[in-house]
């Protein structure tokens, strides 16, 4: 594989995204961008895709939030309704469907955390995951979409609330129950 410089005229500005790897082309951290099946060097400007990996490292590295997060309007009056197994995996498949090759880059984790957090912006959640048995069985879902089972013992008073370790939440803000389900 052919490793292009990154040298530039005298009085150039550096290309900004250089310091993380291309995952559209598969440049590695400091050489430039190809283009067409890597037989051509982008000497002027990188992927888009390079441009926004570099600004969430910088705003990671900066300890920024990368997404400012808050329900909107709508979805903080009305109940967040939870999906059926079968509705979320359509909702998923045509999330895959529509960033068609991107999504093989991205990765399943990151496509069913970005689709998790999008519902949930307009209050609605991914199925709740099986509940450990071995701990209360109350789940609460955070403004994301991600899910939390209580870890305090099966048999503590409900009316005192939940504690997943990360969060706590009433008993009345309880999203799913496999024990009252029963």
């Amino acid at each position: 594989m052919t490793t292009h410089t990154t040298e530039r005229a005298a009085g150039a500005s550096p290309l900004p995204g250089l310091g993380v790897a291309c995952t559209f082309c598969g440049a590695q951290p400091g050489a430039l961008c190809t283009s067409h099946g890597g037989t051509r060097v982008r000497r002027n400007d990188v992927h888009r895709d390079r441009t926004r990996a570099a600004a969430f490292a910088q705003q990671s590295a900066e300890g920024d939030e990368p997404i400012p997060f808050e329900l909107t309007d709508q979805a903080a009056e009305q109940p967040r309704r939870i999906l059926t197994e079968d509705e979320y995996k359509t909702a998923y498949q045509a999330a895959r469907d529509g960033l068609g090759a991107k999504a093989y880059q991205l990765g399943s984790v990151t496509v069913q955390d970005a689709l998790d957090a999008a519902l949930a912006t307009v209050g609605i959640l991914a199925p709740a995951p099986a509940a450990d048995p071995e701990t209360c069985s109350a789940m609460f879902a955070d403004p994301k979409g991600g899910w939390h089972q209580c870890a305090q013992d099966t048999d503590h008073d409900r009316a005192e609330g939940h504690d997943s370790g990360e969060w706590s939440w009433p008993h009345d803000n309880v999203q799913q129950d496999a024990e009252a389900q029963q």
